[in-house]
């Protein structure tokens, strides 16, 4: 959620559009693009998924999915310059906020614990592992 949060911070400063103004039922172009590369940040850079992020946008399903189709469209052919110019100015943006130093500390606090958990688990598992295999051996 704190991801959403520093998305829409964004967007209010670089388009000026408030939550609401962007999650407005129009289809103007301009609304639909911003909406879209918003999905599709959010689904890059946060750990929400499909299902998490429509109702974020008010947003149904089918409108995710095409907003993935048009993403991937858009930025494997270049076939939309107006979108991918709102995609990238956005992520520029968004990625800058992201990764400020308290929370670049953060996550590698957290890989730490992770790592420290999974070396855990594998020297567990290494035990079981020789003890199965010692008493196969006998």
């Amino acid at each position: 959620m704190e991801e959403f949060n520093i998305l829409l911070e964004v967007v209010l400063e670089v388009y000026g559009l408030s939550f609401e103004e962007l999650t407005l039922k129009t289809r103007k172009r301009d609304y639909v693009e911003l909406r879209y590369a918003c999905f599709n940040l959010l689904l890059k850079y946060s750990k929400l998924d499909l299902e998490e992020i429509t109702p974020l946008l008010k947003i149904d399903r089918t409108t995710g999915y095409n907003a993935l189709k048009v993403n991937e469209n858009s930025m494997s052919n270049k076939s939309n310059g107006s979108y991918i110019e709102k995609y990238n100015a956005l992520e520029e943006e968004f990625v800058n906020k992201l990764e400020t130093p308290e929370r670049l500390i953060a996550k590698i606090e957290s890989l730490k614990k992770e790592k420290s958990i999974l070396e855990d688990n594998i020297n567990n598992l290494t035990k079981i592992l020789d003890s199965k295999l010692s008493h196969a051996q006998v």
